[in-house]
């Protein structure tokens, strides 16, 4: 069975590294801008027949925030 003062200390511990770890990798406004939200991409699945479906996913592709799968 743990001490107390010992489940105190590794709380301690804890808490430190975990607010030590925030400030260090925290992000600058500068790389927020760099995020895309869910609402600035789309994911789109194509299925055609003949050569259309080739034809629109090259078009997606060529679109900088779609991703065609």
């Amino acid at each position: 069975m743990e001490k107390r003062r010992d489940f105190i200390k590794k709380v301690a511990l804890t808490s430190a590294s975990v607010v030590a770890g925030d400030k260090l990798f925290a992000m600058s406004a500068k790389s927020y801008r760099n995020i895309i939200g869910a609402n600035d991409r789309i994911h789109v699945a194509i299925i055609g027949v003949n050569g259309r479906g080739t034809r629109m996913a090259a078009i997606f592709a060529q679109h900088k925030n779609a991703e065609v799968a």
